[in-house]
């Protein structure tokens, strides 16, 4: 067993607020904005994104239900 895993399969995750690059946040918004259109606000969203290599944000993931609520 690893050292770093704790609750059996589950790593310890250590999430922290990140400032997004405008492009990133614009991408962001635009994702929300359509799932709203399209399906209903979301009580709750996350938009995952990793810049390309030319430094272009991509979505990793979209989560509408957190699974870990981080207590």
């Amino acid at each position: 067993m690893l050292a770093d895993k704790e609750h059996g399969l589950f790593l310890k995750v250590d999430i922290s607020p990140r400032d997004p690059s405008q492009a990133q946040r614009e991408l962001a918004d635009a994702v929300i904005s359509h799932v709203s259109k399209n399906f209903g606000v979301p009580l709750y969203g996350r938009v995952d994104l990793l810049d390309d290599p030319r430094g272009k944000p991509v979505i990793l993931e979209l989560e509408l239900v957190e699974p870990s609520m981080f207590f």
